[in-house]
């Protein structure tokens, strides 16, 4: 879609020099220099934190009710390389709301070294789903757009349901039960009774 970006004639003369410079067009170096920015942020958009440090009410009574707390575990892998934080659906749920602890950790944190799994965005887009068409259902849709669109996705390999298997078991065996990453089969019996 062609599009039009008006560039002051002082950054216009610098994109000219370096792209002559490099043996490029003007436009292939503004093209790369783009796909730079996008592809390999060292910060979080300001717009982003701001956004999410924007307390929307309505956001925070829905996630509320939908009965999240925040955690965050760690590491798995994003992308192909390994990450620090890897945050849970209360963990999102908490970004969702604006909850400044969470929101201030996630700014002191590099982009790439926080990851969500894919189960993680399918129980919020569950959670959202099963809500009626309403205004509260649509504050809630954008402000997960909003997280879906900065934060990267782990990768759930065979690795990662191992160490999933694990830590669940090792957790119930102690007395702690988590909830299942996968929704569960009406066939399958209830894990709502403690370990005997």
């Amino acid at each position: 879609m062609p599009m039009t970006v008006h560039v002051p004639s002082a950054l216009l003369k610098s994109v000219d020099q370096r792209a002559k410079a490099l043996g490029l067009s003007r436009h292939r170096l503004i093209i790369r220099a783009l796909e730079q920015v996008v592809s390999a942020r060292t910060g979080w958009a300001p717009e982003f934190l701001n956004q999410l440090r924007h307390v929307d009410l309505l956001v925070t009574e829905s996630v509320d009710q939908l009965g999240h707390r925040c955690h965050v575990v760690a590491p798995l892998e994003a992308s192909g390389r390994a990450v620090t934080y890897v945050l849970d659906t209360n963990a999102v749920s908490a970004l969702m709301t604006g909850t400044a602890a969470v929101v201030e950790r996630l700014a002191a944190i590099e982009p790439g070294d926080v990851g969500i799994p894919q189960p993680v965005f399918a129980e919020i887009a569950f959670g959202i789903e099963r809500l009626p068409r309403s205004k509260r259902r649509q504050a809630l849709q954008a402000r997960f757009e909003l997280v879906c669109s900065e934060l990267q996705r782990t990768e759930w390999t065979d690795t990662v349901s191992h160490a999933y298997g694990r830590i669940k078991a090792a957790l119930e065996r102690r007395g702690m039960r988590i909830g299942d990453a996968t929704p569960r089969s009406p066939h399958m019996p209830s894990q709502s009774a403690p370990p005997r």
